[in-house]
């Protein structure tokens, strides 16, 4: 079985969290890693006039949404030449695929305009869909989620943070993505002195999280907003 044939890809896929933090007074985007196209086809469909220019290098997957893009670069963002500046860069769920996540965040940095936004999105390796899976499991890759098989690249809140920073960015804010509402309610419980209990049943094997730390547990994702430092 090919890799792509393990791969569970979404053709409807918009990051809405991310899409949400757009500025009003945005006036071009640039969507890297675009996939199905979901962010160009949500920021049209709120009225956004201004410019959506994409880089995704499977073509074949936003060719469905291509007419809310005014530009789409088939390529990879070592190869993408502009000589344009973007009120905002986003990249969701994207860092975790790429070789040199650290590399692509400084080359963005001169994409950005003095007073831009980047918007990164990424998974959190401390959720328990990992540790089931890598820690107390048999550490098998999936079609999709946190353990993804094209995924190569893993952060936590503290990771992802200090990768923005590193790449000459300022971090504005770092907020976090819930898989579920059950799991974000007990994530924003008070500390109780009690330790949260995960086990996989298919190994018997076991991990105890001290309550103090359930969010940075419990997160699915972690979404960072920067600025040029």
């Amino acid at each position: 079985m090919s890799l792509q044939e393990k791969t569970a890809y979404s053709a409807v896929y918009a990051p809405l969290h991310l899409i949400d933090l757009v500025p009003a007074t945005a006036q071009s985007i640039l969507d890297v890693g675009a996939g199905p196209g979901g962010v160009g086809k949500v920021m049209r469909s709120r009225g956004f006039a201004g410019q959506i220019v994409a880089i995704e290098p499977v073509a074949e997957r936003i060719a469905p949404n291509a007419g809310f893009y005014n530009e789409i670069h088939a390529c990879y963002i070592e190869d993408f030449q502009t000589g344009q500046r973007f009120d905002v860069i986003m990249l969701a769920d994207v860092l975790e695929h790429l070789h040199d996540p650290w590399q692509a965040l400084k080359s963005l940095r001169l994409l950005l305009s003095p007073t831009g936004l980047l918007l990164v999105q990424v998974p959190n390796v401390m959720h328990p869909d990992f540790l089931l899976n890598f820690v107390c499991g048999d550490a098998q890759y999936v079609p999709a989620g946190i353990c993804d098989i094209t995924h190569i690249r893993w952060f936590n809140r503290l990771s992802i943070t200090r990768a923005v920073q590193e790449a000459g960015y300022s971090v504005k804010a770092v907020s976090r993505v819930f898989k579920n509402d059950q799991e974000r309610a007990t994530a924003n419980q008070p500390a109780s002195g009690q330790m949260l209990r995960l086990a996989n049943p298919q190994t018997g094997r076991e991990l105890f999280i001290p309550a103090s730390d359930l969010s940075d547990y419990l997160t699915f994702q972690y979404i960072v907003s920067a600025e040029q430092a």
